[in-house]
């Protein structure tokens, strides 16, 4: 059964490796980070996919335009160990800014910030999505809006502490103040939390209007309480 034709596989992907490098190329960035996780127990095929891809290292420069932001970010982490492939990464991001910030701006926020964490280290390449959405406050603030509420808030903290000005973006949403209360409504007891941890006061006070005693009945006691107590505590 599937058993035999798996075994099939990992022993046709040793035997022609080739074949194999053939497929790598033809296969997206973040589907061949996948790939090597099942290949964990296969160091023959891992071994000719790392090998394949520090041979050509143009070609996987080129494939990391091709690939979301996050997804870049993972195959970084899957890639730790090899380190002529993080480079090769890491300095295609770094010769092509605008290529970089478009690249930014194609992505959702909480994907952004998780990129920025893991390119610390790696000045260039923050700066420049940084600068990227400084230049572009409404545009940012837009993207904002759709963003979930513990997300948008902890990113505009991280967006604080690099030394932009958020003031302005809060305001923003301050002033949509029906459709922040919407939001508030609907969102989870988890992101409102979220939201509260680094939102001026009167923003968390306009997301909470809605709720009425009861709204988070449904929750579990275990999920709920440390939630309900930290909001009780900190937003009388």
């Amino acid at each position: 059964g599937r058993s035999v034709a798996t075994k099939t596989m990992w022993e046709t992907l040793e035997r022609e490796p080739e074949r194999l490098a053939a497929l790598i190329w033809e296969t997206p960035l973040a589907e061949v980070a996948l790939f090597l996780d099942k290949a964990q127990r296969h160091p023959v095929v891992a071994k000719t996919i790392w090998e394949v891809l520090e041979q050509d290292l143009q070609k996987l420069a080129a494939s990391v335009w091709e690939t979301p932001l996050a997804q870049v970010a993972g195959f970084l982490e899957k890639a730790q160990g090899h380190a002529i492939v993080t480079k090769t990464i890491w300095e295609a991001l770094e010769k092509e800014p605008e290529r970089l910030a478009a690249l930014a701006w194609e992505t959702p926020l909480p994907e952004v910030a998780w990129f920025l964490e893991k390119a610390q280290g790696h000045v260039i390449v923050t700066n420049t999505i940084w600068e990227a959405l400084e230049e572009e406050p409404a545009r940012l603030a837009a993207l904002a809006r759709e963003t979930p509420l513990g997300s948008v808030a902890s990113f505009f903290e991280a967006a604080r502490q690099h030394g932009l000005e958020v003031d302005s973006l809060w305001k923003v949403l301050e002033d949509d103040a029906a459709r922040l209360c919407r939001r508030g409504f609907t969102a989870t007891l988890q992101e409102i939390v979220g939201f509260a941890h680094y939102a001026p006061i009167s923003l968390v006070e306009i997301v909470l209007r809605d709720i009425k005693p009861g709204h988070w009945d449904a929750i579990p006691l275990s999920e709920g309480l440390n939630g309900a107590t930290w909001l009780a505590w900190n937003c009388g």
